[in-house]
C-alpha cells in the first residue's frame, strides 16, 4: 500500500522527504472502520464524569465520535482532565 510514497514536508525555507511505511493513507476507506473497531467501548471509560451542559438539566455529553474523530467535552477542568486522564490509559 505504501510501496514508493514520498511527501514532501515544507515548513518556510526548510524541507523534508518522508518515506512512509506503516498507518493508513489520509482519506483512506479503512480509518472509519479501524476507529470504530478500536474505540468500540470508550464510552465505558467516561463513566461517572459530568461532561458538557446541555439543553437539559439531567444529561450532560462527554464525548463526541465521528468517522475517525473522537471530541472529549467537559464544562470543568477536573472533569476535562479526568477524562484526559481515562482516554490516556484506554488507549
Amino acid at each position: 500500500m505504501y510501496d514508493a510514497d514520498e511527501y514532501i514536508l515544507k515548513d518556510g525555507e526548510k524541507t523534508a522527504r518522508v518515506y512512509p511505511n506503516t498507518g493508513e493513507k489520509q482519506g483512506c476507506p479503512l480509518s472509519p472502520l479501524l476507529f470504530s473497531l478500536y474505540f468500540n467501548d470508550v464510552d465505558e471509560s467516561s463513566e461517572g464524569v459530568h461532561g458538557a451542559l446541555t439543553g437539559t438539566t439531567d444529561s450532560s455529553v462527554t464525548h463526541i465520535l465521528y468517522a475517525d474523530d473522537l471530541t472529549l467535552m467537559a464544562n470543568d477542568p477536573g472533569a476535562m482532565q479526568t477524562l484526559l486522564n481515562r482516554l490516556h490509559w484506554y488507549a
